[in-house]
């Protein structure tokens, strides 16, 4: 008796691990990855400033591929990225913009840690 039990428990187990793995790999298939939300941003700050997160307005992608340029001599003045603080249409900022260059000659730059995906209307230089 002991035996068939021992069988039936073992079909069991199988049958519930299969059914657990099949749920994960159903919410979350091998290999992929979680699907990134773009925000973008301007700058409103002034040149020096661009390391100062409350300094950047979120606006839409419209804006940000509009062929507007910026005002002044800022180096860089809009953002994309993937990170932010705050809750988006409401108080947004980016969570990190890393820059090139020391103040107040600073262009945001694009890295893996801040989330930030592309930077336009860089000025080379000054």
């Amino acid at each position: 008796m002991l035996p068939l039990f021992a069988v039936i428990a073992a079909i069991a187990l199988t049958f519930v691990v299969s059914s657990f793995q099949k749920g994960i790999n159903e919410k979350n298939p091998k290999g992929s990855q979680p699907t990134l939300i773009d925000y973008y941003f301007k700058f409103d700050g002034t040149d020096g400033e661009e390391t100062n997160e409350m300094k950047w307005t979120e606006t839409d992608a419209a804006d940000f591929n509009s062929t507007l340029t910026c005002t002044s001599i800022r180096r860089g003045c809009k953002l994309k990225t993937t990170k932010i603080t705050g809750t988006s249409g409401v108080d947004a900022h980016p969570e990190l913009v890393e820059v090139d260059g020391t103040a107040p000659n600073i262009s945001p730059k694009t890295s893996v840690a801040s989330g930030v995906t592309q930077v336009k209307n860089r000025v080379p230089t000054y």
